[in-house]
């Protein structure tokens, strides 16, 4: 499945990390494994010569691809980013992964930004040794509607997030890139004006980790 180009949408249930819980007061537990095929013109990333250990993301350097506060939109704030080995797996699944990606994955790694008022922005990654093993939980059906004709990622998928108990909603999305998988999810309060950059935040997140995978510092930002 590596090469595989994918984009769509769906509306399901994703769990975010335990901060997003805190804000929006609705936590779900399904991983999102919607795509939808376009062709195989995209393929894993080339296997950087200089530094070929780059493209294992064991947990400090899928933690160093996660964005920080300086690397978000005006006006929000970073909330704390950890990584964390496979050791305790319990942890990968409390992170919303699936357990049978949580069998083979070798780090997770969580973080965002927040108003703490109206508006929050989650990122998590799962890594894997190969990008055959990630493609292979990236799977499903959708449509390009939510995501237009050229996004980012060898894998990506759009889906709705359920309401919280205070009301607070949004969308998230999911995409691979090599053999990293990460879910960008951004949830705001009813009738708050949220700017449309989800994509925005999700490209950022796929520049940052090619940069990672190739040994090079992450410096993709929105600022």
């Amino acid at each position: 499945m590596i090469g595989y180009r994918v984009f769509g949408a769906r509306a399901g249930r994703l769990a975010s990390a335990a901060f997003i819980c805190v804000l929006t007061a609705g936590c779900t537990t399904e991983a999102t494994d919607g795509s939808f095929g376009k062709g195989d013109g995209a393929g894993a990333p080339a296997p950087a010569k200089s530094s070929p250990a780059a493209l294992v993301m064991y947990p400090k350097l899928l933690e160093a691809a996660v964005p920080r506060g300086i690397n978000m939109p005006r006006g929000l704030e970073e909330r704390s980013t950890q990584s964390w080995d496979m050791s305790n797996p319990a942890i990968c699944q409390s992170n919303g992964w699936r357990d049978e990606m949580c069998a083979e994955a070798i780090a997770t790694a969580a973080g965002g930004a927040t108003d703490y008022h109206t508006q929050n922005i989650s990122v998590q990654m799962i890594s894997f040794n190969h990008a055959a093993d990630a493609a292979r939980f990236f799977k499903g059906t959708g449509t390009e509607d939510d995501l237009g004709a050229n996004p980012p990622g060898d894998a990506i998928d759009a889906y709705t997030l359920p309401a919280g108990d205070r009301g607070w909603t949004g969308r998230g999305i999911t995409v691979r890139q090599g053999s990293v998988v990460a879910k960008v999810e951004y949830a705001w309060i009813p009738g708050a004006e949220v700017p449309g950059r989800l994509m925005d935040i999700t490209k950022m997140v796929v520049d940052r980790v090619k940069q990672t995978q190739s040994g090079k510092n992450p410096t993709a930002s929105l600022r």
